[in-house]
């Protein structure tokens, strides 16, 4: 009976969840599509040193923003699976609980360590347009 009111709990602590998710989501679309077209048309639009061409400037502006929204998305997928994380590892640890404090910490200390967003910082920095996404998108998660 306490394993599946906890079941009933977590499963509305999860639809709660994926629903702050999917109206984030479309907050962060706005903002990926706009930040997307700041970029390209800052860095296509440069004038061309010398050697370079105004191609140059535009390839230069286009794998810019493609990186910018590769590091977009990877974020986002990090905050996907971290939400998911937390919200099943709630519900375990609860029920760890049941056992004595040192299975819940042991439990929840665990499925704080495998938090994707915690570990973001493992992707690439050489891209910069990349290295900026990651770090704007979760600007956006801040109360």
């Amino acid at each position: 009976e306490v394993v599946q009111k906890a079941a009933d709990i977590q499963d509305a602590i999860s639809e709660g969840a994926n629903s702050f998710l999917w109206t984030e989501y479309k907050y962060l679309g706005v903002f990926m599509v706009i930040m997307a077209i700041l970029i390209f048309s800052l860095l296509g639009s440069v004038t061309p040193d010398d050697g370079r061409t105004r191609s140059d400037e535009i390839r230069n502006g286009l794998f810019s923003t493609i990186a910018f929204v590769l590091g977009a998305i990877t974020s986002i997928l990090s905050g996907f699976l971290g939400m998911k994380i937390a919200t099943y590892a709630n519900a375990r640890t609860a029920l760890e609980a049941r056992k004595g404090i040192a299975p819940a910490f042991m439990c929840g200390k665990f499925a704080g360590g495998l938090d994707p967003v915690k570990s973001r910082h493992l992707l690439p920095q050489h891209v910069q347009p990349f290295g900026v996404a990651r770090h704007s998108i979760p600007l956006l998660h801040m109360p």
